[in-house]
């Protein structure tokens, strides 16, 4: 098939015409387009289709721009396509077409620039499939041929001949003799039909095929000369400044390759490909087999196999953000639902030294107080759930700030410029929890430190943090001597970019002055800091300003980032010869709270992946937030704005919240894992669970790091900025099977079952979720499923396959009946 391809901000120059069928696609701004005795105006996401030889004139408004998908007469005439009309602006009454016009066009952009050559295959199918609805529905009903030329089938050949000789040294007298006509009558026939004779047809032919290739190709003047069929370059670069106004040279060096379109990335200089690229969404959910994929992961388990313990600890405990969320009462919704569903044990509770919560004040004198109103309240709740507290004994109260200190959102994040009143505070909240709810119950809480994440932000030195955790951890201890204290919650992506200089310091004097925590803490968010951004990146992240601002800095890409970043801890703490337990407490993956893809499939595959390829013995990964009511300002009222919570802040699950759930569906022996997988088995081995996954990672060059506006949140499609990795295969062997029936049951997670962010979207993406729409996105959101029931032979053998799209979650449990 003949090259399909695509131009930005096309032709500018009168009235011209393509000898292929273009369609132009308007991205921003306002065009007027005029095609014989008819002005149109197009607006954004508009669209109209000029036929080969049709002439136009486009005029755009500053500031707009379009995008042009031109396809060659070859596959028009394969296609056996007449001539077309269609444009969206007057073809009201077939609207129902235009989307997936819109959807097809996207698509073949996206897979003819794709690097990968095996797209070009599914490039074809987007052409035809575009093709046959253009076909079908907006056919001219005279049948007119290309250009008008009902019935002129010598003169559709003479455009074919030409179209396929223009490069060869040919004449009018090849031409004529090439379909049977006389010279003459020829010169009258083009006179007539593209009001220009043969030899200016020819030339232009000539001349946009070299300019094509002057700005996205390599080649030379000269060759390109050659091959484009000019007698030589001195006449090329005559007839070319003539009618560019430049020579050859001059004008590939001015242009820059402003139209030559990227194999990779959404934009180009200037150019937003938004408005185009959003309407993948149309098609992508239904397409998943339509994608590459690879050799099939073969799997090969033995039943009665000892194994290994599962050592998975997702369901330890959740942060619900700030402690003060838990005063409203969708918030605890969410929290009750949480612990009853994935049974979470403990829950993580940020600020309760907050202004909000009124825990500490001073009298008018500067003599401290205390009041335990809302904190009492927050904490019986949560006990009230079946849960355990987790309180981070922070921030600092306004009353108590020192010198040095950022502000996020109502919390205050710094030293205290008097330590002894912050002792006051620290031991008195104790001593009231004592009295309260008791020692023993206390000593089944965890009392985490205040973070010292303020030195790697900056806020302090090491020399002025340590003996103000030292201090607040001997307070805690002498009040409560069982109790489980951690610290000191570094942040493992700074602590990876400083060589873990600080964790290394803090182990060795923590040890030497009999501090250390029970249980060593951190926060992970994957990002990767370079040390010229660090202070920069460390202000956006602390002290974000009124006016939502971007990525603090880049998400890894590496798949293995936890992992790796683990491995450092343990040989940081086996080189100061400690061994604690260790809590990522503050996990997620991203620190961006308005990072598109956290509402998507992408946070279910990466919380799966990360559970279970870093099952540690004494790890446990604590998820940031349970909803996107734990930001300290919700920017708009779009549900699903790029919050990293497990829900929305109304409340809604999303894929990740599923993730959590189908993750309490393992049992607690491994058999086997590799790359993409888990196999489990009840401790009765009666019970078989085989966790798969097909994760991928930000494409870094065509992640967005800059907020989007609402109406980008409502039509972007959020996963063009990911790897498109295909879908997966996997067979599966289990052998050791007793004979007998078993019942086979299947849940997954993919853009077309439980995910609320992509239902969200195939109900038309609106902007505010009424209460029946909530209600039906919940309803039909949930996870996939599917039942069957299977035999084992005697030979006790069961082969099962499985195909995955890309950030697919499948958990297959097989339970025998005999």
């Amino acid at each position: 098939m003949e090259e399909i391809r695509f131009e930005t901000d096309c032709e500018l120059s009168g009235s011209h015409f393509h000898s292929e069928m273009e369609i132009l696609y308007v991205l921003t701004g306002r065009v007027t387009v005029i095609a014989g005795q008819t002005s149109i105006s197009l607006k954004p996401e508009d669209l109209i289709v000029f036929n080969p030889f049709e002439h136009h004139e486009l005029i755009r408004e500053a500031g707009s721009h379009t995008v042009s998908g031109l396809f060659p007469v070859s596959l028009l005439t394969q296609s056996g396509i007449g001539e077309i009309s269609c444009c969206s602006r007057l073809q009201r009454h077939l609207a129902d077409y235009f989307p997936a016009i819109r959807a097809k066009l996207a698509m073949l952009y996206r897979d003819n620039t794709d690097q990968d050559d095996n797209r070009k295959l599914y490039a074809q199918s987007d052409a035809y499939g575009l093709l046959g609805i253009l076909k079908e529905h907006f056919s001219r009903p005279d049948g007119m041929s290309f250009a008008g030329m009902t019935g002129d089938k010598n003169f559709l050949e003479i455009l074919k001949y030409t179209e396929e000789h223009f490069s060869e040294p040919i004449t009018l007298q090849d031409a004529a003799e090439a379909v049977f006509l006389s010279p003459g009558y020829l010169t009258r026939l083009f006179r007539k039909r593209m009001n220009v004779s043969f030899p200016e047809y020819l030339q232009t032919l000539r001349l946009n095929r070299a300019q094509r290739m002057l700005i996205s190709t390599e080649q030379s003047v000269t060759d390109i000369a050659m091959d484009c069929g000019f007698s030589s370059v001195n006449t090329f670069i005559l007839n070319f400044q003539n009618r560019y106004g430049q020579t050859p040279g001059q004008y590939r060096k001015s242009m820059k390759l402003p139209n030559a379109l990227p194999a990779k990335g959404n934009d180009m200089p200037g150019i937003s490909l938004t408005n185009l690229l959003k309407h993948t969404n149309y098609e992508e959910r239904f397409r998943p087999l339509s994608k590459h994929s690879q050799k099939p992961t073969e799997i090969s388990i033995t039943a009665s196999s000892a194994g290994e313990k599962l050592c998975l600890h997702h369901d330890d405990s959740i942060s619900v953000g700030w402690a003060g969320s838990l005063l409203q009462e969708g918030m605890r919704n969410a929290v009750r639902r949480a612990v009853k569903e994935i049974g979470f044990r403990y829950v993580t509770l940020q600020g309760i030294f907050d202004d909000q919560m009124g825990v500490y004040y001073e009298m008018s004198g500067g003599e401290p107080a205390l009041s335990f109103t809302y904190l009492d309240m927050i904490l019986d709740f949560v006990l009230s759930t079946g849960a355990k507290p987790s309180p981070i004994l922070s921030y600092i109260p306004s009353a108590l700030l020192g010198e040095k200190f950022q502000a996020f959102g109502a919390s205050y994040f710094g030293m205290p410029k008097d330590l002894d009143k912050w002792l006051y505070l620290v031991g008195g909240v104790i001593g009231h929890l004592i009295d309260r709810y008791g020692t023993d119950e206390l000593n089944q809480w965890r009392f985490p430190m205040y973070p010292g994440v303020c030195i790697d932000f900056r806020l302090c030195d090491f020399e002025e943090y340590f003996p103000f955790y030292r201090r607040t951890f001997e307070t805690v201890r002498n009040l409560l001597p069982d109790a489980v204290i951690t610290g000191c919650q570094l942040d493992l992506d700074i602590q990876d970019m400083t060589g873990f200089e600080t964790l290394g310091r803090f182990l060795k004097q923590a040890r030497s002055e009999n501090c250390l925590p029970d249980i060593l803490t951190f926060q992970c968010f994957h990002m990767q800091y370079s040390a010229e951004s660090l202070e920069e990146a460390s202000s956006r992240i602390v002290s974000p300003s009124e006016k939502e601002q971007g990525e603090p800095a880049p998400c890894s890409t590496d798949p293995r980032r936890l992992g790796c970043l683990l491995d450092q801890v343990y040989r940081v703490m086996a080189g100061c010869g400690t061994e604690l337990p260790v809590h990522v407490n503050m996990w997620n993956s991203t620190i961006w709270q308005a990072d598109t893809v956290n509402d998507t499939c992408y946070k279910s595959a990466f919380l799966v992946k990360n559970y279970v390829e870093n099952d540690r013995k004494d790890l446990t990964l604590t998820y940031s937030a349970l909803t996107d009511n734990n930001e300290r300002r919700v920017m708009n009222s779009i549900s699903f704005h790029g919050g990293f919570g497990l829900m929305t802040y109304q409340g809604m699950p999303k894929a990740g919240y599923w993730a959590m759930l189908m993750l309490k569906k393992l049992g607690p022996v491994k058999l086997l894992q590799g790359d993409g997988y888990i196999v489990t088995r009840s401790g009765k081995q009666n019970r078989i669970q085989i966790c798969l996954y097909n994760d991928c990672s930000y494409d870094r060059e065509k992640h967005i790091a800059y907020p989007m506006t609402p109406e980008e949140l409502c039509t972007f499609d959020r996963y063009s900025e990911l790897e498109d990795r295909g879908i997966r295969g996997f067979q599966i062997r289990i052998s050791g099977l007793p004979e007998g029936r078993y019942i086979k049951e299947t849940w997954s997670i993919s853009r077309a079952q439980g995910s609320s962010y992509d239902n969200w979207i195939s109900i038309g993406a609106p902007a505010v979720l009424s209460r029946q729409q909530q209600e039906y996105l919940e309803s039909t959101s949930l996870p996939g499923y599917q039942y069957e029931q299977v035999r084992v032979r005697e030979n006790g053998e069961l082969i099962l396959s499985a195909v995955l799209d890309t950030l697919e979650i499948q958990m297959i449990c097989l339970e025998s009946k005999a």
